[in-house]
């Protein structure tokens, strides 16, 4: 395959998909293209022949993990950081399966892209969310500087709509940008979808992790070696094409593209800035390093706070999760560069993907609730409103939605999530959680105002040897799904940081690839 991914987005082969009448009960993963190792090195699956593939290509995939500084996150202090845990498993989604999933995740982040750009101009919607003050004062400081810019007016210019805001229309013809929607505003350029279930008829999402998502490139890699591995053949047998996730620099790809679709210049992409604040996570920064380095850019590692380090640089990729209260209060200098614009048309001082202004409000869990409340359905077309009802659990705001009374009554089902936090950190589980104590808790006013949402299962791979359990991973770029990904784990808890292991989902049919970006060996 080429090796290079060009970091933009094309029309989508599936844009048309029919949404089944009824669940056709299609499994999300292709029974016969479903195999892996068992503990006591017995195989699992219909194909023997992908089982001994499996087998005879582990060695050099765990081999090549090492070799190339694939890691897990960071590990707790005092301990040896350890090389991503690849698991001896691999799967393709099904084919029938696949193209409606891709539909309704794409149609998805669209609902999330029109909450983002809405919310300056929605009072409900702002009171709804309660972003916190200075949160908030980030979102408006950057809207009111992009329009006095005049940024509004070159839009069209900067970034393309996504497929589904082109072809997802009101009866009457209106796009999902409602009246006072910005749609120049901040963009959910880069996200993954995290999803429980088994069948195209069970599964929900979770979350949308639209700040940093991690794991994209790990999960690219993986899928890489296992196709140039002794598991080559098995995998040219399942006829499953590589997704642009899979290429080796898609990445930094995707990064100077976005520079230069920002108005950025070639000397402007020869250094590329790597931000985290000290105490944040460098997860997967040395994988963007190598990409970037392979492109002929020098990345910089910088604190956001680093007045001198930010004033340098042009471009560069944000590593940081909004928390309440955070380092971010303090980037002054940071925030001023991102909403600082000069010539015509208007160019930032410093491009950067997912800007605050946009992690701010989607990164708010409470977003699950708007897409799920009734009341939000004006925000959305008739046309998206089938995706939100197939994918978005059961989800309301504790308070404003569902009373602390309904949510004892219903324990058993519910989890209680905190509007701003990661890594199952402050969540609750009420079936996990004694009676009493739940009550309590959704009755403390602290809680208040936090996520309700029904718990959602995992899909349970049965085996007497190994049972365990299964997510999927979804990674969308600019609207469009780049490919898959899964977390296995022996508890409910999937997540690589915190013992769960990687294996590696291919998609069953060629995901759409972008156009040649003509300025990409110019950097």
């Amino acid at each position: 395959m080429s090796t290079e991914y060009d970091g933009t987005t094309a029309p989508s082969p599936h844009a048309g998909a029919v949404e089944p009448a009824a669940d056709p009960g299609w499994p999300l993963v292709d029974p016969d293209r479903d195999v892996r190792l068992l503990p006591d090195g017995t195989g699992h699956g219909r194909d023997a022949a992908a089982v001994r593939a499996v087998r005879a290509g582990f060695e050099e995939v765990k081999a090549r993990v090492v070799a190339e500084g694939v890691w897990k996150a960071e590990p707790a202090r005092g301990r040896v950081r350890e090389p991503l845990h690849a698991l001896p498993a691999l799967a393709a989604l099904h084919p029938l399966a696949e193209p409606v999933l891709r539909y309704r995740v794409e149609t998805l982040v669209s609902c999330l892209q029109t909450l983002v750009r809405r919310y300056p101009y929605d009072a409900e919607l702002r009171d709804f969310l309660g972003v916190p003050a200075a949160m908030d004062a980030v979102v408006h400081a950057y809207r009111e500087a992009a329009a006095s810019a005049g940024k509004a007016e070159g839009a069209a210019a900067h970034r393309e709509t996504t497929a589904a805001d082109r072809e997802n229309t009101t009866a009457d013809g209106e796009n999902a940008a409602a009246d006072g929607e910005d749609a120049a505003g901040p963009a959910v350029d880069l996200c993954r979808l995290d999803l429980l279930g088994s069948t195209l008829g069970t599964v929900r999402v979770l979350e949308f992790n639209p700040s940093c998502p991690g794991g994209l490139l790990s999960a690219g890699m993986l899928g890489r070696f296992w196709r140039e591995s002794a598991a080559a053949p098995a995998l040219e047998h399942w006829q499953v094409p590589p997704a642009p996730i899979e290429y080796p620099a898609w990445f930094a790809d995707w990064l100077l593209a976005h520079g230069r679709r920002h108005g950025l210049e070639p000397p402007h992409l020869r250094k590329v800035g790597l931000f985290r604040p000290p105490e944040g996570t460098s997860f997967e920064f040395g994988l963007m390093a190598a990409q970037l380095r392979a492109r002929g850019s020098e990345p910089v590692e910088a604190d956001p706070a680093d007045a001198a380090a930010v004033t340098a640089l042009r471009l560069g990729y944000l590593k940081h999760l909004p928390v309440e209260g955070g380092p971010a209060d303090t980037w002054h200098t940071f925030h001023a560069q991102l909403r600082r614009f000069a010539g015509r048309p208007p160019v930032p001082a410093l491009v950067v993907p997912n800007l605050p202004a946009e992690r701010w409000v989607a990164e708010n869990k409470l977003c699950m609730a708007v897409l799920s409340d009734p009341r939000f359905r004006r925000l959305f077309p008739a046309a998206w409103r089938w995706s939100l009802d197939a994918l978005v659990p059961w989800s309301r705001k504790l308070g404003d939605g569902i009373t602390p009374a309904e949510a004892v009554a219903e324990r058993a089902r519910l989890v209680l999530k905190a509007p701003y936090s990661c890594r199952g950190r402050a969540v609750v589980i009420g079936a996990d959680t004694p009676a009493d104590e739940w009550e309590r808790t959704v009755r403390s006013l602290g809680h208040r105002g936090w996520l309700v949402q029904e718990q959602v299962s995992a899909e349970r791979l049965t085996s007497d040897e190994e049972p365990c359990h299964r997510d999927l991973v979804v990674p969308v770029l600019e609207g469009r799904v780049i490919g898959y990904g899964s977390r296995m784990s022996q508890g409910h808890l999937l997540n690589t940081a915190r013992g769960g292991g990687t294996p590696v989902l291919y998609p069953p049919h060629p995901l759409p690839f972008p156009p040649h970006d003509e300025g990409r060996e110019s950097a």
